[in-house]
């Protein structure tokens, strides 16, 4: 697999408060997918590549997070904890 996995991420602070969830691409170690993975994402600080935050998506965060799970065959991560206890641990 070229994938390990896709995160959903939590908002993310800003300086004005603002903030989105944002879909994160995990490659596979090794693996060139065309694009370079520089964000060390929040669930276990591999390098990752954000894929775009949902605001900017006409779908819903849960539609988003129903069609990933649908599709992802297990390599969807959308568990607020797993995410928390990873940031915490960064």
């Amino acid at each position: 697999m070229s994938i390990d996995a896709v995160l959903l991420e939590p908002p993310v602070s800003t300086a004005d408060g603002a903030g989105v969830p944002r879909l994160v691409l995990v490659p596979a170690t090794g693996v060139d997918v065309g694009v370079a993975a520089e964000y060390p994402n929040k669930v276990d600080g591999r390098l990752s590549i954000i894929l775009v935050g949902l605001d900017s998506l006409r779908a819903s965060q849960d539609e988003v997070v129903r069609a990933f799970e649908r599709y992802a065959d297990g390599r969807f991560v959308n568990e607020p904890s797993a995410l928390s206890k990873a940031a915490d641990e960064l």
